[in-house]
């Protein structure tokens, strides 16, 4: 996996343990299983980060062991990043999707809009490394950005304009991938 894409990968992930540690954490008083639930975030993250080989089961048991939906999800989300990684890509796919449906399902809040993005990201990055769906891929990417916007992870919008435009060569439109790097440069 490209270099670039992979830290891409590694800092929305990042963002959105630290969106799940935050928004689980904005309770008056957190109780015990939200801040053992903040921990398990990072725990994973930082698992998935090193490359863990128990970065997959933990994920499993954490899926197993989440309280609520938006938990679920926010671990399915990073279960499809340690896919992507370890290049899974109709797994990291299928994680994707599934957090897309569950989006879906609910009204749209900055929390949700944050991992829609990062669904269709790691959606996009399974194209795009599968070299396939070109203009699907630009599309995904287009999404990602516009549903970034209206999160609470606004600071993932560089990533995912930089990853636009790395679609943008994939389908050979030059002039749109300068305007999405210059972009990325100053989101």
């Amino acid at each position: 996996m490209n270099t670039r894409l992979r830290k891409a990968i590694q800092a929305i992930a990042l963002a959105f343990t630290l969106a799940a540690m935050v928004s689980a954490c904005h309770k008056d008083k957190p109780d015990t299983a939200t801040l053992r639930q903040s921990k398990d975030f990072r725990c994973l993250y930082d698992s998935i980060k090193s490359y863990s080989p128990q970065a997959e089961a933990m994920t499993d048991s954490l899926l197993k062991t989440a309280k609520d939906s938006q938990s679920f999800y926010g671990f399915m989300v990073l279960k499809g990043i340690w896919y992507l990684q370890a290049n899974q890509l109709d797994a990291a796919k299928r994680c994707a999707h599934n957090v897309q449906r569950y989006v879906s399902r609910n009204p749209a809040t900055p929390n949700f809009n944050t991992l829609a993005a990062i669904a269709k990201t790691i959606e996009a990055a399974t194209d795009h490394l599968m070299r396939k769906n070109k203009p699907h891929t630009v599309q995904l990417y287009q999404e990602a950005l516009c549903l970034i916007m209206q999160s609470d992870q606004k600071d993932l919008a560089p990533d995912i304009a930089a990853n636009l435009a790395d679609a943008y060569i994939f389908s050979n439109d030059i002039p749109s991938a300068a305007k999405w790097y210059r972009k990325a440069l100053f989101l």
